[in-house]
């Protein structure tokens, strides 16, 4: 496979729009532009400062984050010390028993010698008292970098308050759960004493240093583990695919936001295929992951200098996760993930790389633009592939407007709601976008799909107007740019004088 021409045109594009906003960085509307922000945020402190006069209960703004950061929000970085109770879920801390035969074996410390057997175990948050006769949805959120299953079980079950307003999806017929993956520096929340030391129970706790759950890799604790976290989520899905527990099940949906992407869309790659009819219900909701695993060693980058670029967990070379058996080939892996239900979204304002390394800049430097690559280039010339620029009829791609990297807000956007609760609600349809077993949509807040085009022509910029230069000449700009900064340095010499008198 290799990456066709009109692929290499509209990356072109890209990189020159890129290198037009670099020219532009210094210019005077942008100088306008920082004096009308001035003004705004004057003006944002004046109202901020009327409500706390009136109301000690202000609260913030719409799209701030409601989730919860035990610590503070960088309380991952320094590990967590206590995995919080969430209103409407229940966590279970025994966990889902991971492994085909649930066995791994553990080792004494002093001598190395293999002195007990354990079942690996992986906590999750699940929907508290829930009916599984009556369960024809399931959500299992993946979370990101930061280990907040509890938050990604809250994100999404907010996204079901705004599915439910659509007048088909019903609560009582979903379930939500938010698996954890742990690191060492989490020891605090699982009851050890230090990094080092392992968790009383056979909880799966990964290496903080190596930090490869998201690789599919297996943990540090059980010892010895040989099952990992593509297991875990053989696990997951097995715990709904049950028939006889989940007797009206249609659909679950395995999600994942940022590496809780990567790891959906690596295990999309790999899952071992099931029943047929079971893995027809399953759908894969990839949220603005920082690479994905490449097939071949085409990049739409640069790869000079770059010698580890086709490594997994870029590529198929090096070493791979246990759960392979053997080096997978393109011709194999190709067919079968195009075949699978897979759901990409991303927001058009994700302009972060996530991670700075050389392997994953070659896929390009943003998410973004990572996805834009893997959708328009990658997938619609894998193996089994369309071949004609088109992505295969079980895919879709959401451009999320005006939405930068918040899994939040993607979560419970117009089209994280279409995904996660609305399609396929009745019946599996034959391909994806097919409505017709669809439930119906909740009221749009705004923030609906938006095009490649619109993308690429301004229509989703930074700003978020969707406004273009209309090219009405140099002299119509300077002058309104004049204006602009006349007005803007007039009112924030008042906003100033207002703020001393109060």
């Amino acid at each position: 496979m290799s990456i066709p021409s009109s692929a290499s045109s509209s990356r072109r594009q890209m990189a020159n729009q890129s290198t037009r906003r670099r020219r532009t960085l210094f210019s005077p509307s942008l100088a306008a532009s920082l004096a009308i922000l001035l003004v705004a945020s004057c003006s944002r402190s004046l109202v901020a400062a009327r409500k706390q006069s009136t109301s000690s209960d202000s609260s913030g703004p719409s799209d701030s984050d409601p989730g919860i950061y035990p610590g503070g929000k960088d309380g991952f970085t320094d590990g967590w010390s206590v995995l919080p109770n969430v209103t409407g879920a229940r966590l279970d801390m025994a966990g889902l028993r991971v492994g085909d035969d649930a066995a791994a074996q553990s080792a004494d410390s002093s001598d190395g010698a293999i002195t007990t057997t354990t079942t690996p175990m992986l906590p999750y948050y699940i929907t508290d008292k829930y009916d599984s006769n009556t369960i024809k949805r399931a959500v299992i959120q993946i979370h990101g970098d930061n280990r907040d299953a509890w938050n990604q079980w809250l994100y999404a079950d907010l996204a079901l308050d705004r599915a439910v307003q659509g007048g088909t999806v019903k609560r009582e017929e979903v379930a939500i759960m938010a698996p954890q993956f742990l690191t060492t520096i989490d020891y605090l929340a699982y009851g050890a004493i230090s990094e080092a030391v392992a968790p009383a129970s056979s909880l799966m706790v990964w290496n903080a240093t190596a930090d490869d759950w998201g690789d599919g890799f297996p943990p540090i604790f059980p010892a010895r583990s040989t099952v990992g976290a593509f297991d875990a989520l053989d696990s997951a899905l097995d715990f709904f695919l049950d028939r006889q527990t989940f007797p009206n099940l249609v659909t679950v949906v395995l999600a994942g936001f940022s590496m809780g992407g990567q790891l959906v869309q690596r295990y999309a790659m790999f899952r071992n295929e099931a029943d047929q009819e079971d893995e027809e219900r399953i759908h894969y909701w990839i949220g603005a992951p920082a690479s994905f695993v490449y097939l071949n060693d085409s990049r739409p980058e640069t790869v000079r200098r770059c010698k580890d670029f086709n490594e997994y967990k870029y590529g198929l070379e090096g070493t791979l996760p246990p759960y392979l058996d053997g080096r997978p080939k393109a011709e194999d892996l190709g067919p079968r993930y195009v075949s699978r239900r897979t759901n990409y979204l991303v927001g058009t304002r994700d302009k972060i790389d996530g991670d700075p390394r050389c392997e994953a800049d070659a896929q390009g430097r943003t998410h973004l633009n990572k996805t834009r690559f893997w959708v328009e280039d990658v997938v619609p010339y894998l193996p089994g592939a369309p071949g004609n620029g088109q992505l295969p009829v079980n895919s879709t791609i959401d451009y999320v407007s005006k939405v930068s990297h918040q899994d939040w807000r993607v979560i419970a956007s117009d089209a994280g709601v279409q995904r996660l609760f609305l399609d396929d609600y009745s019946a599996i349809a034959p391909a994806a976008g097919d409505q017709s077993t669809s439930a119906r949509a909740p009221p749009s807040n705004g923030d609906g799909n938006v095009s490649p085009t619109d993308i690429d022509n301004g229509k989703a910029d930074d700003d978020g107007d969707g406004k273009k230069n209309n090219g009405a000449g140099r002299s119509a700009r300077n002058s309104s740019l004049r204006l602009m900064l006349s007005i803007a340095s007039t009112s924030a010499l008042l906003c100033v004088a207002t703020q001393m008198v109060l």
